[in-house]
């Protein structure tokens, strides 16, 4: 890490591909800091700072309702297949969460998991 102004300066690629892992293969803030060897705290504060950031200005970015002409070419294999109408299909990942708030475990029970998840 290099030094500048006496603070230590964490590589963002390093925090990026941490909040990768963390949605996508489940790793905890924990293991991050074992493999990084950037503090927890750190790894928590981009996590907050990435998600909210994801889910607002990347969404508006990428995210976008299909238009006629990609809906038609999208539907015409499911009709073919027999899904008349049909233009997509979607796939999630329940992960579970081990410090669900109490009032809060009833809307995020899953009979996938033995403990409360998001999709």
């Amino acid at each position: 890490m290099e030094m500048y102004l006496m603070k230590k300066v964490v590589p963002i690629e390093l925090l990026l591909l941490g909040a990768l892992r963390f949605l996508g293969r489940g790793w905890t803030i924990d293991d991050l800091e074992e493999q990084t060897m950037i503090s927890q705290e750190t790894h928590r504060k981009f996590l907050h700072v990435y998600l909210s950031w994801g889910s607002t200005v990347f969404y508006q970015k990428h995210v976008y309702l299909p238009t006629s002409e990609g809906i038609a070419e999208s539907s015409y294999e499911y009709t073919i297949a027999g899904f008349p109408g049909c233009i997509g299909s979607q796939d999630a990942t329940h992960v579970g969460m081990l410090r669900c708030q109490y009032r809060l475990k009833q809307y995020h029970d899953s009979f996938k998991l033995a403990m409360p998840s998001r999709t």
